[in-house]
């Protein structure tokens, strides 16, 4: 049986879910081929590189496409994903589509026997569409293989790079590339998407354990839908908050709260005690401290303590992704991140300490002030009281 991310991937532009700018991006340039013989689509992973990539494939192959004018191609016309040809290329067997994984093929050998054909028009499609994957793990030689071909691409040729690592490419193909960047999904993209998704398996699943599922995916389509089909295989079609968080290590909210009230009450025995618990449970530290991230940054009215804890926990988490032995120095991480929750708190507290001094300061000097004025008016009447006296 197919899996369910495969059978969720997209076969249409209208099915593409949080991609709305490079969709229309990439469809207004094909009806009015303007897009380029070179795409370069990056973003993070399981956002829909690959997907638009294979689209992009589908509309030079589509039976219901390739035969239109430019007239013809305007308005909503996409491929349609169920005829022969759009069928063949999802299958990956269309034979004017090539498809190469840059990250197990890089060798300049594999970027060779890719192009051995370009010279070559296609057999059934319009042109011939050359897929990369991962172009940043390929090696030097090969991009150089590659790079000719680049500069000056024939009019039957369509390359589609794919990356998630734009900083690694070479600027010399990046610049001879027409961009495309993807975002993360969104949450409330990836919920709606999950939910429909559900409706269809008939999988029963409530909100809060979609958004638990959006929080473990890290925006990405492609992990989100796995989770749901492994939570769906472990819980028989009832998925439940608790069983979720059990399934991917996560800690409940009521946890989450717990230790942020003992880091906040700088009950450092109580720390202790807590990461003894957690380790016993096997819970990742690093994604225990992005739940306390993710938790104290939904918080109303934050105050300087919270963004001095904040900052002490994402150095906490740079430092624990480093170590070898992260559960080793959790606890030190949590209290340490204590001790800063109460260094700004002194802090806050010999400021309005301060503040109030100051305050008394200004209002005395004020009313010595006024009192002057107060003694020279008087004065002042007195003098003028017996000059006139005087005359």
């Amino acid at each position: 049986m197919i899996s369910l991310p495969r059978r969720a991937r997209p076969r249409k532009f209208s099915e593409v879910i949080g991609q709305d700018l490079a969709v229309k991006l990439i469809h207004t340039g094909l009806k009015k081929d303007l897009l380029g013989n070179v795409c370069l689509i990056h973003g993070p992973a399981g956002v829909g590189k690959t997907t638009l990539a294979r689209l992009i494939a589908q509309w030079f192959c589509c039976d219901n496409i390739k035969h239109l004018n430019a007239q013809e191609k305007s308005g909503d016309v996409e491929p349609c994903g169920t005829c022969q040809s759009c069928t063949d290329c999802i299958d990956g067997v269309h034979p004017d589509v090539f498809e190469l994984d840059g990250a197990s093929n890089t060798s300049v050998e594999s970027i060779r026997t890719l192009l051995d054909g370009v010279i070559y028009k296609p057999v059934l499609a319009t042109k011939k569409t050359y897929i990369i994957d991962e172009v940043h793990m390929l090696s030097r030689n090969a991009i150089s293989a590659l790079l000719k071909t680049l500069e000056e691409p024939n009019d039957h040729m369509q390359f589609v790079l794919a990356t998630t690592e734009l900083n690694k490419i070479p600027k010399t193909i990046i610049s001879r590339c027409f961009r495309i960047p993807l975002d993360s999904i969104k949450k409330e993209s990836m919920i709606s998407h999950l939910k429909n998704l559900a409706v269809q398996n008939q999988i029963n699943i409530s909100d809060t354990a979609l958004e638990t599922i959006f929080f473990a995916s890290y925006g990405s389509m492609r992990q989100a839908i796995s989770i749901l089909e492994q939570a769906n295989l472990l819980c028989d079609s009832n998925i439940t908050p608790i069983s979720l968080e059990q399934m991917l290590g996560l800690t409940s909210e009521d946890t989450v709260k717990q230790l942020l009230g003992l880091i906040k009450n700088n009950d450092n025995q109580g720390i202790i005690n807590f990461v003894q618990m957690i380790n016993s449970q096997g819970t990742d530290p690093l994604i225990l401290l992005r739940q306390l991230l993710t938790f104290l940054r939904i918080q109303p009215n934050l105050s300087k303590q919270d963004v001095s804890l904040g900052y002490s926990l994402v150095q906490s988490s740079l430092e624990l992704h480093k170590s070898p032995y992260p559960n080793e120095i959790l606890d030190i991480c949590l209290l340490k991140a204590s001790l800063m929750y109460q260094i700004a708190e002194e802090g806050q507290s010999e400021d309005k300490n301060e503040f109030d001094n100051t305050s008394k300061s200004s209002n005395n000097f004020e009313k010595n002030v006024s009192q002057g004025e107060a003694d020279a008016t008087k004065e002042s009447l007195r003098q003028l009281a017996y000059n006139l006296f005087k005359e």
